[in-house]
């Protein structure tokens, strides 16, 4: 058996004790999914009231295009079809509402082909 590399791109990255794992496929210009895993200090999922992703690539002038993310399942939220038009490296940012009065963010960057 032969085991072939998925294309796409993953990080993991924290805000204080909470953690999102963030996957993108193909990570290609074009359209993309956006899956993102979001967990607490213990590993369990982390089921926020709401999660919007601003990405960005101000290098190429492209300002914040802000979506709502898709639950899935606990702790998980996808959006399918991200249009990521420019190749280079994206910012990404998640808006967690935890509550009415808790918002976290998670920063990172995405590279894109």
């Amino acid at each position: 058996m032969r085991w072939t590399e998925t294309p796409g791109f993953s990080v993991v990255t924290f805000a204080g004790e909470r953690g999102a794992a963030i996957e993108v496929t193909p990570a290609a210009q074009g359209p993309n999914l956006i899956t993102l895993h979001l967990f607490d200090a213990a590993g369990e999922p982390l089921t926020p009231q709401q999660v919007t992703i601003e990405i960005s690539r101000p290098a190429a002038g492209v300002e914040p295009i802000a979506h709502p993310m898709t639950a899935a399942a606990p702790g998980f939220y996808r959006w399918e079809g991200a249009l990521l038009p420019l190749a280079g490296d994206w910012n990404l940012r998640l808006l967690v509402l935890i509550s009415d009065f808790e918002e976290i963010r998670f920063d990172t960057r995405i590279p894109i082909r």
